[in-house]
């Protein structure tokens, strides 16, 4: 289970906590708009406590910085038609269960 706590900090910390959010969010391929929202919705606490706390402009400033940095990197994630091929010639899957494998015909 995640638990998370609320510690003290300076607006320096908040701000340091605020640029890594944004760099994540932009290495994850979001864009500006994307990446606002979660900083404004109260489900994504911390990045949303930096939005009170340092202000929507100072928070878009950030993005800004981050997505002209890792902005430029798109990754994507491709399975090859070796893999493919390799996948629909074996029959069975085996999956690691506790005690032994369990084999899954298909």
């Amino acid at each position: 289970m995640l638990v998370g706590v609320s510690l003290p900090g300076s607006e320096a910390a908040t701000r340091r906590m605020a640029e890594t959010f944004a760099d994540e969010f932009a290495r994850l391929g979001l864009g500006r708009e994307r990446i606002l929202a979660l900083y404004r919705a109260p489900a994504y606490a911390a990045a949303h406590a930096a939005w009170q706390q340092l202000g929507g402009s100072a928070i878009e400033r950030i993005v800004d910085e981050s997505l002209a940095v890792w902005g430029r990197y798109r990754f994507v994630v491709r399975e090859s038609a070796h893999y493919r091929k390799r996948a629909d010639a074996e029959a069975e899957t085996e999956l690691v269960r506790p005690g032994g494998f369990l084999r899954v015909l298909s």
